[in-house]
């Protein structure tokens, strides 16, 4: 956005730390999302952009632990890659 281009947050459900590695009723509570990542319109289409997943820092016993680098996986990921740890909210 600071740049104008126009961005959303699209809160939803993602596998991952503390879900089954499956989707199933007891990983997509519909009440409460567990997860956010972005849409970016850019080039005439929105690009889905998830910076956490892309991240390699973790927390471990409670304590942040930066990474070495960081990931483009979740950078324009395609919309059937995505779907695989995503789902939207909606």
């Amino acid at each position: 956005r600071a740049q104008n281009i126009p961005c959303r947050v699209q809160a939803g459900f993602a596998l991952g730390t503390g879900t089954k590695p499956t989707w199933s009723d007891e990983n997509m509570n519909e009440v409460k999302s567990n997860h956010a990542w972005n849409e970016a319109y850019v080039d005439g289409r929105w690009m889905l952009i998830d910076a956490t997943w892309d991240s390699t820092n973790e927390i471990e016993n409670g304590q942040w632990i930066k990474g070495s680098s960081i990931n483009h996986i979740y950078f324009d990921a395609h919309m059937k890659f995505f779907s695989l740890s995503h789902r939207s909210f909606e």
